[in-house]
């Protein structure tokens, strides 16, 4: 356990690398239950026997070519109905993160929680909340990018290499993503929330283009319109009918 990251007030003064572990959202969820690590606190994992993407889904990632970290987050200012604005300032983190590196791509924010360039998918979030009645108590923001794996990537999947031809230190990505997390986090935090609404909208992924979707009715046509405070993504189909939906309710079809 060491300190780095000159560049920030307090994500990743204290941090924890480890050439492996089950899950670092587990790892870190645990070392905060016993007290061991205190806000900000970022856990590194060169590989993850078992990682966790949104309600179950797995994260694959080749072990040392990626960053697979977890961020320990106290936004006690946030009522639990505001989860979802943690998923806003994340993705837009790792978004501006990525624009330094990828300057001439195109990098978006899939709704819920990932991120695109050029429409496939280079990195995913899982955060994890403990909530009182009244506030977000505790936060583990989980993120996993692809940096410099090129082989064996999932269908629909880039990495950083991939986009840019380049390979880059793992550490210097993960330094600036931190840093552009803790930028949008104090945002947050002080109050500009109209700001951050506004970004995530400007990045959403095929917002305001006619898509196809399907839902429980069946497949559809329709126009990403927004996302509510609450975190539903809002669509008009084709028909005309507006719809809301939480995750794993609408599915992105090609």
């Amino acid at each position: 356990m060491h300190k780095i990251f000159a560049n920030t007030l307090f994500i990743g003064k204290q941090y924890v690398s480890l050439p492996s572990c089950h899950s670092t959202n587990d790892m870190l969820m645990q070392m905060a239950d016993e007290k061991l690590v205190f806000e900000g606190t970022v856990l590194k994992a060169d590989a993850q026997t078992r990682g966790k993407g949104q309600r179950g889904n797995t994260w694959l990632s080749e072990p040392s070519k990626n960053l697979t970290f977890s961020i320990l987050l106290k936004p006690k200012f946030l009522k639990p109905h505001q989860q979802f604005d943690l998923n806003r300032i994340i993705s837009l983190g790792i978004l501006e993160a990525l624009q330094k590196y990828l300057p001439h791509e195109t990098i978006e924010v899939k709704w819920p929680n990932d991120i695109y360039v050029n429409k496939q998918k280079i990195a995913g979030i899982l955060i994890e909340n403990t909530l009182s009645s009244q506030a977000i108590t505790q936060s583990i923001v989980g993120i996993g990018l692809n940096v410099n794996q090129f082989d064996q990537l999932p269908d629909g999947a880039t990495s950083v290499l991939k986009a840019s031809g380049l390979v880059f230190e793992i550490e210097e990505i993960l330094e600036e993503i931190i840093h552009q997390i803790e930028k949008y986090y104090l945002m947050l935090k002080s109050g500009e929330r109209s700001i951050v609404d506004q970004s995530y909208i400007n990045h959403l992924f095929q917002f305001q283009q006619m898509a196809n979707y399907e839902d429980a009715d069946g497949a559809f046509r329709g126009t990403i319109k927004g996302v509510s405070k609450d975190g539903l993504l809002l669509i008009a189909k084709s028909t005309g009918k507006e719809c809301s939906y939480q995750f794993k309710e609408v599915t992105f079809k090609r």
